[in-house]
């Protein structure tokens, strides 16, 4: 009971001191720069509350999009590669390592880059460090943990034959980013996994952790110096750099087949849909993210959740997100409704949508949103974690230093005209749908996932 009390009067302590200002919704945290002697700058938040230290770091232009066709599902095979520790220790003495010192490591991936997370108590950062050091220069050679990992991407691949979210949004992307690296797929198919060799991990390995490339940032119990120098010894001394010279060009959606169907014989149609967006270091951003938000990103309160499933009961869920990528941007959507509704789905989505060019969006809505938007940063900024991976976004979209303490201040600044403006150009655009579900209601154009994924 008393270490119980411990944590308790050591989280409200927390919450109440480590950022310095909330009232009024204000923020005001400290956010600092150091650069270490090998020349690399990272960001971090330094409070000594709890010892624990969240580091987080991206290397860019690694992402599944810089995959080969012939080799697509590369990036995420070596991290899960890298899961597996390395030369000096692997598989379950690799996992003991990391929880006899809690510490925890992942790696994951994205169509742009490849990301690292490190949480670790203060007095183990450095027992943290060397691990992954040894991760990413001496990854695991052992040929049963790679055949296991290739076997269990495979097993993966085909359980996604039968994931009808996961094969919308494949093959959604797969249409509008026709031609592009963007319509690389993440995991891969099956004959590219197959494809993948030790030298082919080596490789990728080699290009893609360049220092010059590398993003960093940090938040917790830090100290700048000592956190500098180990970076230094375990990372940056070690790694090369500019090795990574990949590139990739910008495009936009490909609209050529707007409509197009995925058969699946399931009791509920899911339904993605999706539209050209608005770039980050675009001026109409932050309006265009609070016009997401009162689309369909307030949850119950959006207004495709109150057209289609408060007045009309004709989806449990919809759902809208922008979609920021290094070359691209754009506004998704995803909505199930009874394979027997779909066509009245559709047609109330379209008269939604034209509603909202036409007339905009009423005062009391606009509102709500931004106040959702705003008290759900400042909430978010109270797990260290997300402090750690705001810092990363801040560098990787090229923000200010203190975008975090500014971030509310870009919401409140936006009118509602700025809105309805911003809502009515977007929403010009026509959007590429498509269905997975027993019946083509919507007409459109019939994809064969299997020769897709499975081949």
């Amino acid at each position: 009971m008393r270490n119980v009390l411990y944590y308790i009067t050591t989280l409200i302590f927390f919450i109440g001191s480590f950022y310095n200002a909330y009232a009024d919704n204000n923020v005001n945290i400290n956010i600092q720069k150091a650069t270490t002697k090998n020349n690399v700058s990272y960001l971090y938040v330094e409070h000594h509350n709890l010892p624990i230290i969240s580091l987080t770091l991206a290397f860019k232009k690694a992402g599944y999009a810089y995959d080969t066709p012939d080799k697509q599902g590369l990036a995420y095979f070596t991290s899960q590669i890298l899961k597996e520790g390395s030369q000096n220790s692997s598989g379950i003495d690799f996992i003991k390592q990391l929880e006899s010192k809690g510490i925890e490591l992942t790696f994951n991936i994205d169509q742009d880059n490849f990301y690292i997370t490190v949480k670790t108590l203060s007095e183990n950062l450095e027992y943290a460090l060397s691990l992954l050091s040894d991760c990413l220069l001496y990854p695991t050679n052992d040929d049963e943990i790679f055949d296991r990992i290739k076997d269990e991407q495979i097993t993966h691949i085909k359980s996604l034959y039968s994931a009808p979210n996961f094969i919308a949004e494949s093959e959604l992307f797969n249409a509008i980013f026709e031609g592009h690296p963007y319509s690389n797929r993440n995991y891969g198919t099956i004959s590219t996994v197959s494809n993948i060799n030790e030298e082919d991990v080596q490789s990728y390995i080699k290009s893609s952790f360049d220092k010059n490339q590398i993003v960093i940032s940090a938040a917790g119990d830090i100290n700048s110096t000592k956190l500098s120098n180990l970076l230094d010894k375990y990372l940056l001394s070690k790694l090369p750099s500019g090795n990574n010279n990949n590139t990739i060009s910008d495009t936009t959606i490909n609209k050529k087949n707007h409509l197009l169907y995925v058969a699946r014989d399931i009791p509920q149609s899911v339904i993605m849909f999706a539209i050209d967006g608005v770039p980050y270091n675009n001026k109409d951003y932050y309006a265009a993210d609070l016009f997401n938000t009162i689309l369909g990103g307030l949850s119950l309160n959006s207004i495709l959740m109150i057209e289609l499933r408060d007045k009309l009961g004709l989806t449990y869920h919809t759902s809208t997100k922008l979609d920021n990528m290094d070359h691209s941007n754009i506004l998704k959507g995803i909505l199930y409704t009874d394979s027997t509704t779909v066509t009245k789905c559709m047609s109330v989505f379209k008269e939604t949508i034209e509603n909202i060019k036409n007339n905009g969006i009423d005062e009391i809505t606009f509102s709500n949103a931004k106040s959702s938007i705003i008290n759900s940063f400042v909430l978010s900024l109270l797990n260290n974690d997300n402090v750690a991976n705001t810092l990363l976004s801040m560098q990787l979209y090229n923000l200010d230093t203190n975008y975090i303490n500014q971030h509310n201040s870009y919401y409140e600044a936006i009118t509602l005209d700025e809105v309805n403006r911003i809502a009515k150009k977007i929403l010009s655009n026509d959007f590429v749908i498509i269905e997975v579900g027993k019946n083509n209601n919507i007409d459109g154009k019939e994809i064969n996932v299997k020769q897709n994924i499975l081949n």
